[in-house]
């Protein structure tokens, strides 16, 4: 499944993390040491990031997708060509 990916800076994970799983599945967080923790939502498709301690919180750090294989980034640029 290919997911919008938005990620935000957050103040307080904890927090933020609380707030979030009231209306997602419970977030994986991919490093222990990383202060962020990653949402992944059906519907609508989204992949949800918090991040800590980076940028002013509640503001945006970054806009992606997220693709299951590279074959799926590799055809969509073969077709751009």
């Amino acid at each position: 499944m290919s997911r919008v990916q938005l990620a935000l800076n957050v103040s307080d994970l904890d927090a933020a993390r609380s707030t979030s799983t009231r209306s997602s599945s419970p977030p994986h967080q991919p490093e222990a040491a990383a202060r962020c923790a990653n949402f992944a939502i059906d519907r609508p498709a989204l992949k949800l990031v918090l991040i800590e301690g980076h940028g002013e919180p509640g503001t945006l750090n970054h806009l992606g997708v997220e693709v299951e294989t590279a074959d799926e980034v590799n055809g969509a640029a073969a077709s751009r060509r």
